[in-house]
């Protein structure tokens, strides 16, 4: 049994970071599931896991995108949709999925700043981005402008964003002005 639930895939909100460690713990936990992590994991970073609307999660197949399983507790386990669990009757990949994803939200909500890196929730979007100069561009500066414009934008001759200086026959960047 395949259902479609109604809800829209979405970005994976769990940083690679946070995946390799939590991943890495589980399998230390629980060693026995093998190359199931491995699959479960890869489901968490590349496919989409959601929540249902009242129990249970939405586990998009591995395999084939836009096929859904069903993931349901039921009595301490996880009860799954797909033909594996069906079989074996074990936690498929699918409600390991589910568990990493879960490990992995816990994990984010106890590290600073909800896992992101504070210094980039700091950033102004209205500052200016640093520059530096290369020696050569210090150089190409300190020439005369005697005859010469200076301007930003693209060099016409080697294609480097920055200070271009336009004068006599040739146009040069601070890259390639000497």
């Amino acid at each position: 049994m395949v259902a479609t639930p109604s809800i829209q895939s979405s970005a994976p909100s769990i940083t690679l970071a946070t995946l390799r460690a939590t991943l890495a713990h589980l399998k230390a936990q629980e060693p026995e599931r093998g190359i199931r992590w491995d699959r479960a994991a890869s489901i968490v970073a590349l496919r989409t896991v959601k929540p249902g609307y009242t129990a249970g999660w939405w586990v998009e197949s591995e395999c084939e995108a836009h096929k859904w399983y069903w993931v349901l507790p039921v009595g301490g386990r996880d009860t799954c949709s797909c033909p594996d669990f069906q079989q074996r009757g074990g936690p498929c990949k699918h409600a390991l999925a589910v568990r990493v994803f879960q490990a992995c939200e816990a994990q984010d909500q106890t590290a600073p700043c909800g896992g992101q890196d504070a210094d980039i929730l700091d950033l102004d979007p209205d500052a200016p981005i640093p520059y530096v100069l290369t020696p050569q561009g210090e150089a190409a500066l300190a020439l005369p402008l005697a005859d010469n414009i200076l301007l930003g934008g693209e060099c016409p001759t080697c294609g480097a964003l920055g200070r271009v200086l336009y004068g006599g026959r040739r146009a040069r960047c601070e890259y390639c002005a000497m």
